[in-house]
């Protein structure tokens, strides 16, 4: 089924999602490895794209999921 919900592992969350924020995007800290990306009904396609681009650039600074364990 379609959602606009997007769940995430990270290596810490809460560092994720506070880096997220300094950038402008704000999502859900719903575990110590997880993180929730919901869309707003008010957020217009820059606002999307925005967003994507700074989930896409903090994702490329994670480690890898096997450095993780």
């Amino acid at each position: 089924p379609a959602t606009n919900i997007v769940p995430i592992t990270v290596a810490d969350a809460r560092a994720f999602a506070a880096a997220a924020r300094e950038r402008g995007v704000l999502l859900s800290v719903v575990g110590p490895h997880r993180v929730r990306l919901v869309t707003h009904l008010d957020i217009d396609d820059a606002g999307a794209k925005h967003a994507a681009d700074v989930v896409a650039r903090l994702l490329s600074d994670e480690p890898a999921a096997e450095k993780r364990g």
